[in-house]
């Protein structure tokens, strides 16, 4: 198998692959990049049982290869699914796409829609919802990462979720909630890019609503 994933991933490949052969089914997943990755699941909802799949650095296109091992062992009822802010650093474009590539946000699109696809109709997943990105700061690190490309992919996620007639994939919007002049609050965020404890205290108040629905 062509080989997607970044030396540091392939440990946590592996893990999420070994994990979800002793998974109960009917649970919940969260599966995407960084800020679900650094997200703990188990101080917001220590009452859910909640898998937490996600990888540090992962692109959608990473998503495309893991979703047998991080999604369908898994056999969740609910989905939680946040990616798109490393398809824009062209430096993973460079590993995974064998080039200098800075992804192009209809690319990201096509890809994000073909995992709901397979999610809801080879899966069954009753309950899936796309987590819009979240806008940067000035200081981060952000290698073509820009605020205006994260908010049209947000809103070609908005207008995925209502292709699926908003029945089983749901659009949650976070990215004017950490917004502030123009670009992520630096309340929320160790660098401009991943969050800190507020922000993540944030984040989880965002999410509660749609972990008990």
């Amino acid at each position: 198998m062509e080989n997607v994933y970044f030396d540091y991933q392939e440990e946590r490949v592996k893990e999420i692959q070994d994990k979800g052969y002793e998974a109960n089914p009917d649970e919940i997943v969260l599966f995407g990049h960084a800020i679900l990755s650094e997200f703990n699941n188990e101080h917001y909802f220590p009452d859910v049982k909640i898998y937490n799949n996600a990888m540090y650095g992962a692109t959608s296109r990473q998503l495309l290869y893991l979703h047998d091992y991080a999604v369908k062992l898994y056999k969740p009822k609910k989905l939680f699914l946040m990616v798109g802010t490393n398809d824009l650093n062209e430096k993973h474009g460079e590993h995974v796409a064998g080039h200098i590539h800075q992804g192009d946000v209809l690319d990201i699109a096509f890809n994000v829609n073909t995992l709901l696809s397979i999610f809801e109709r080879n899966y069954h997943i009753e309950e899936i919802y796309i987590i819009s990105p979240l806008p940067v700061g000035k200081n981060a690190v952000t290698n073509n990462r820009n605020n205006r490309s994260l908010w049209i992919l947000g809103q070609e996620y908005k207008e995925l979720a209502l292709n699926f007639d908003g029945a089983v994939v749901k659009y949650i919007n976070m990215h004017p909630e950490f917004l502030k002049d123009g670009e992520l609050n630096p309340e929320y965020t160790t660098d401009g890019l991943h969050l800190n404890t507020m922000g993540y205290d944030k984040f989880a108040s965002l999410l509660k609503p749609y972990i008990y629905e």
